[in-house]
């Protein structure tokens, strides 16, 4: 089956809407081998992306999985602690010449997971495939070298402009770097335009609502955020990055009454996603204060 079959499985995956892309890819009827493969590779990665890594470990551990799931397998495993980000990427490394760029992306995205943004790039460097180049841009962002992103971004303009995927990273950095993406044309307005307009084109995902109220939330316009969070978690209520902003939000509200729910919010993430990078900083925070309100009474103590 030609790739092209697959362009509406695709555009669902890009766009964060991985049950539709699940729902799809499983409505298709495909019966090459090699069909089989491509439909199989995009509903577990859309597993993997809803974080049922239990799934894809109950149906390929074990088992001599083809290229495309090998690495979406190493994922899984390395979410359940077993195996390291440095043993998968002595994987590929010592491999890299047989993986597509469809697999390629998956060990970029454990790197980006593991927070080796090094190693990501390594896999991602000078390919102009538009999902390596995204991930590219989020290994920049984390390494803080927002000039790197923003290069590579206009370098690839004139292939890329209106893709989906190029359009999420022109706003990941514009809500990094803490600017709008005028930046990049005169005919943007800034990250919340960006999303605003992304929503009206394709419609409401999770993934575009999310980066919505990141930047309403950027502006101070909390309510508003909330609004749009609530409709994401209306549609995945077991968003993590829905309720951490969620959270974020109420936590900036200066209204007593939010902080019954923000303190609610947080035990709902502590629990739900304890190694999730906001509860983890949350929690060193958290620990920091207490250690500085306690110094003072140790002080005290020795007089």
């Amino acid at each position: 089956m030609a790739e092209d079959c697959f362009h509406d499985v695709r555009l669902h995956f890009y766009l964060g809407n991985y049950q539709q892309c699940i729902n799809d890819a499983q409505r298709l009827s495909v019966k090459s081998e090699g069909g089989k493969r491509i439909r199989d590779y995009w509903i577990y990665r859309s597993m993997a992306a809803q974080k049922k890594y239990n799934v894809i470990l109950a149906n390929f551990e074990g088992q001599a999985a083809h290229g495309l799931i090998q690495p979406l397998l190493r994922l899984a495993e390395f979410h359940a602690g077993k195996r390291t980000a440095e043993e998968i990427y002595h994987e590929y490394v010592s491999t890299k010449n047989k993986w597509s760029e469809k697999e390629k992306a998956i060990y970029a995205t454990i790197m980006l997971d593991a927070e080796r943004p090094e190693e990501a790039l390594r896999i991602t460097y000078e390919d102009k495939n538009i999902e390596l180049i995204a991930l590219s841009v989020h290994a920049y962002i984390l390494m803080n070298r927002f000039d790197k992103a923003e290069a590579l971004l206009k370098d690839v303009l004139q292939d890329y402009e209106f893709h989906p995927l190029f359009q999420q990273a022109k706003g990941w950095l514009a809500l990094a770097i803490g600017q709008d993406t005028a930046a990049y044309s005169d005919k943007e307005t800034g990250a919340l335009k960006l999303y605003s307009d992304l929503v009206q084109r394709y419609g409401n995902s999770v993934s575009l609502l999310i980066g919505k109220a990141a930047s309403l939330i950027s502006m101070g316009q909390t309510e508003e955020a909330e609004t749009v969070l609530q409709t994401a978690l209306s549609m995945d209520p077991q968003s993590v990055e829905a309720n951490a902003l969620l959270t974020v939000s109420a936590s900036q509200s200066r209204l007593p009454t939010q902080n019954n729910s923000t303190r609610h919010l947080l035990k709902q993430l502590q629990v739900q996603a304890p190694e999730h990078q906001f509860v983890i900083d949350y929690k060193n925070a958290h620990d920091q204060i207490d250690k500085l309100q306690m110094e003072p009474n140790e002080a005290e103590s020795t007089c």
